[in-house]
């Protein structure tokens, strides 16, 4: 056999576990996301519905929902123009009723007085047609046959005169009688300010601005709404949005406000996705409230809706406008507005390029301190009000969550800002407490057989307790905030007792969540390690998942047995349990993530010479070289931890024969051979993931893979012919 070391000379005192110096290439970088990706060491944690609940599209409460739709806003919506109104009416809210006035009967009829002369100004009452009157200063008309006089002016006759733009165009909105006295000249009008309920008056700078900047856009606007031509209207709304921010008329500032609302809102009947965005753009920048706040946030999540639709939500500032809707101080009264504008941010979170822009607005800030509002205002009353009823049926836990644990699946920057948040993984905490303990009732009721309001509400409660655990698995892959999660006895406790009382039949997403979560913890070796304190009582939990029916379970388990069994106390645990012999066993289960978390227990357990006697004697030799033969050119990085597992397990050799067995030795000195040629890893068909396939070769196996070789071609026997009997 030729003995010359392949590719690179090591030196003799450099341990099998480091590569050379000169083959140390950009892998190393490459490395970490390895070492927490391939390994399953620390991995972020991703629901397994993309979206939440899990249908053809996106949907902001789900088909299963247990809940009486009408104690929430539904999800599916008719929304058009009708459902807006222009703001100007007055603040509180009233709307303007029909006036009460009734004739007073009399008994006797006097003398008829003569009208007065005709009013030149006053509209035409033509057959069928019904005028609208307006009182300027009450909101409420009097019955005592007061009100024609009220509203009559000194003429006598009821003026009801529009204003008309300098186009000639004759608005439909506010109406607003004008003085009989006053002249043509008279350029300054009262206009009333829907928002304060009071008029204001208009300059005539500002009249000049809105003639000149705005008014010629309007007009353009009402001649295309009648063709229906979306793309010209949709270049008419960014032009329209940029002549307002320039003129400073944004917000409440415009005092034509509820003018340029109603021909914003006239526009939406029309079925245009980036049209409609860019409307709604319009609406939420002019700062609306009330119903309009809540319509223009439905619109929203409508378009949020279809994921084709996320490019849209890239132009302009519309993220910027929803994240600043979640910092309303009325959250009581805003409460469904918040559902709809939490359901769109939700679906959009799930955009890796919209999370990118959200986590830089620093929406995680916003959402941790809305979560601990809303927390704190149900915490005051002992219960949640009505209005956080409805926030809270998309609970707010769950959608906050939901983006939580988006915006922190991929992003560390988002998990040190999620975590650096005052109180955030307090509230987290308590959350997931809250729910715990809820879950604990219903469960108890349950195995009573008991019909109670709580079971209800199961669904419910376990998707909370889905997506709380799911933050605190992304956050956990922070190497700074990690070790601190490992030491927080509530959480693990809360982990622990969640394992306890589930079952992967009934609970199968709640359970596999919780054991990736406490994977990623048990990472972390620290002292003060939680983990560490309760490594028994954890590794007897996980006894019950050890179930050859669900691999995916049985490998989230092994995972986390893996990490344990650095103890020697959970090695000894192990053995006593007969679990090595279940690893070695599952060698040939033929799943290579089931595969993979074995290797990695039997790479530990070889650890202690009195353990290594249970790999020869089920055949685990024989396996592994098996695994090594089916899996290496897929994945070196398994190759390379069956070679540690062979390592640990021939730490005292003497012969190749005696420790591996003749036909085993030899069996794996040639695949090692085989795959210590770099060619192996270049023939290959991975396109792009050919470079990192070649770097995890060169990083991860061929250190330890050279290293065994020269160990069992070192004690290879040679065998003397005996001479034969005379």
């Amino acid at each position: 056999m030729d003995k010359t070391p392949p590719l690179v000379h090591k030196p003799k005192d450099l341990p099998f576990y480091k590569a050379p110096e000169n083959v140390r290439t950009s892998a190393q970088i490459i490395q970490d996301a390895k070492d927490s990706l391939q390994r399953g060491q620390l991995r972020p944690l991703s629901t397994r519905r993309p979206e939440t609940p899990q249908e053809s599209q996106r949907k902001l409460f789900g088909e299963q929902s247990i809940r009486d739709p009408t104690n929430r806003p539904p999800s599916a919506f008719s929304l058009g123009s009708h459902h807006f109104d222009s703001e100007s009416r007055p603040v509180s809210g009233t709307r303007l009723s029909p006036l009460d006035h009734k004739p007073k009967v009399v008994d006797e009829i006097g003398p008829i007085a003569p009208k007065p002369p005709a009013d030149p100004n006053r509209p035409v009452r033509r057959p069928g047609s019904r005028q609208r009157l307006h009182h300027q200063h009450s909101i409420d008309s009097p019955t005592d046959g007061s009100t024609d006089r009220q509203l009559r002016s000194k003429s006598g006759s009821l003026t009801d005169v529009s204003l008309v733009s300098p186009t000639g165009h004759i608005p439909e909105t506010t109406e607003v009688p004008r003085r009989v006295h006053s002249g043509p000249k008279e350029r300054t009008k009262h206009i009333e300010d829907g928002s304060a309920g009071h008029r204001e008056e208009e300059s005539p700078e500002e009249a000049l601005l809105y003639n000149e900047k705005i008014a010629p856009i309007i007009d353009e606007m009402q001649r295309h709404i009648k063709e229906k031509d979306p793309e010209r209207l949709s270049e008419l709304s960014l032009q329209f949005y940029q002549a307002l921010e320039e003129a400073n008329l944004l917000g409440k500032n415009c005092k034509r406000r509820p003018l340029i609302l109603k021909t914003v809102f006239k526009l939406l009947d029309l079925e245009s996705p980036k049209l409609l965005l860019r409307l709604a753009r319009l609406i939420l920048a002019l700062k609306v409230s009330g119903n309009n706040l809540v319509n223009v946030c439905k619109l929203v999540f409508k378009v949020s809706k279809d994921e084709k639709n996320d490019f849209f939500f890239l132009e302009g500032n519309i993220l910027d406008l929803l994240i600043d809707t979640l910092q309303m101080p009325d959250i009581m009264g805003s409460a469904e507005a918040l559902v709809y504008c939490i359901g769109a941010l939700k679906f959009l979170s799930s955009n890796d390029a919209i999370a990118r822009h959200l986590v830089k607005k620093d929406l995680i800030e916003k959402l941790a301190r809305l979560l601990s509002t809303v927390n704190k205002i149900t915490s005051d009353a002992g219960r949640p009000s009505e209005q956080i009823g409805h926030i809270l049926v998309q609970d707010l836990a769950v959608r906050v969550c939901f983006m939580l644990g988006n915006l922190t699946l991929r992003h560390d920057e988002s998990r040190q800002k999620l975590f650096e948040q005052p109180e955030t993984f307090d509230t987290l905490l308590l959350v997931f407490k809250h729910y715990c303990q809820r879950d604990a009732k219903i469960q108890a009721a349950d195995g009573r057989n008991e019909k109670s309001a709580a079971q209800s509400s199961s669904a419910k409660v376990e998707d909370v307790l889905i997506k709380v655990i799911r933050v605190v698995a992304n956050l956990s892959i922070n190497e700074n905030i990690g070790p601190r999660l490992a030491s927080s006895g509530q959480c693990v406790d809360l982990l622990i007792e969640t394992l306890s009382r589930k079952n992967l039949q009934m609970d199968e997403e709640l359970v596999l969540n919780c054991m990736a979560t406490i994977n990623n913890l048990s990472y972390y070796n620290v002292n003060n390690s939680a983990i560490k304190q309760r490594q028994i009582k954890l590794a007897k939990c996980l006894l019950k998942y050890l179930d050859h029916q669900h691999m995916e379970g049985l490998s989230e388990a092994s995972r986390i047995y893996g990490n344990l069994s650095r103890e020697k106390e959970i090695r000894n645990f192990l053995v006593k349990e007969n679990v090595d012999e279940f690893m070695v066993s599952l060698l040939d289960s033929g799943d290579r993530e089931v595969v993979f978390s074995a290797v990695g227990v039997l790479i530990n357990l070889m650890a202690d010479d009195e353990k290594r006697e249970t790999l020869k004697v089920h055949g685990g030799v024989k396996k592994l070289i098996d695994v090594l033969r089916d899996f290496s050119q897929e994945d070196w990085n398994l190759a390379s931890m069956v070679c540690k597992t062979l390592w640990n397990y021939s730490g005292k050799i003497t012969s190749t024969n005696a420790c591996f067995g003749e036909q085993e030795g030899m069996e794996l000195a040639e695949l090692l051979t085989k795959y210590l040629d770099e060619d192996i890893c270049t023939d290959s068909d991975l396109g792009d993931l050919l470079q990192f396939h070649h770097n995890v070769w060169e990083t991860e196996f061929y250190p330890v893979a050279t290293q065994l070789l020269s160990r069992i071609e070192e004690h290879q026997s040679n065998f003397v012919p005996l001479d034969q009997p005379s």
